[in-house]
């Protein structure tokens, strides 16, 4: 995953894929882009992902689904959750890399 980070005021926030804005929202400098490693939960977003495409794509050929539209509901929610989780462990090491940044940049001032 990749994040932005501002060295100004500190910001970091996921990089959009669709908009490719550079610029700090809160100061307005550039940002540097931050590439994070994979975490072990990434795997399982994207399985359960495409999961949960294949069952709104049979509910929406009206294929007889078991517990119909709350299988299907269930199974964004579930997508949902774990992006959440994901989203939050590479948030954390996009974090501790910014600070360990920070740290020699301060050490070497």
């Amino acid at each position: 995953m990749k994040f932005l980070y501002c060295r100004e005021c500190g910001n970091i926030r996921p990089r959009g894929w669709m908009f490719m804005i550079k610029r700090c929202e809160i100061c307005r400098s550039d940002m540097v882009k931050i590439s994070v490693k994979m975490t072990k939960v990434t795997p399982v977003y994207y399985a359960s992902l495409a999961a949960t495409s294949v069952l709104l794509v049979l509910f929406l050929a009206e294929y007889p689904l078991p517990f119909d539209t709350y299988l299907v509901l269930a199974g964004a929610i579930v997508t949902m959750i774990i992006a959440f989780v994901d989203y939050n462990i590479s948030y954390g090491r996009a974090k501790k890399m910014v600070e360990g940044d920070e740290e020699k940049r301060k050490k070497s001032e």
